[in-house]
């Protein structure tokens, strides 16, 4: 039996190939651009079922069927990203 990889790739990879990808284990950056990925991130806080971490981080899985590919996605929030600036964006 061959062993079994985990592919990483970048959010460019994600819209392109998630219907082919379906055969291989893979992560990646789902892409904001999505409406799906969208209204998650919009969603209230109160709507999400967070799991809270230490260090100002909470996660929540969430399930998607998105290009017919069943899959999990993970929703992390930081509070650290939360107060970063504009300022400190723009300037890295």
């Amino acid at each position: 039996m061959a062993p079994k990889f985990l592919h990483i790739f970048d959010s460019a990879y994600y819209s392109q190939n998630v219907a082919s990808a379906h055969e291989m284990l893979w992560i990646t950056r789902v892409p904001e651009t999505l409406l799906e990925a969208r209204a998650i991130v919009e969603l209230s806080d109160d709507s999400i079922s967070w799991v809270e971490l230490d260090n100002g981080y909470k996660t929540s899985a969430i399930e998607s069927n998105y290009g017919d590919v069943l899959q999990k996605w993970l929703l992390i929030f930081s509070q650290k990203g939360l107060v970063i600036s504009p300022k400190d964006m723009t300037a890295k």
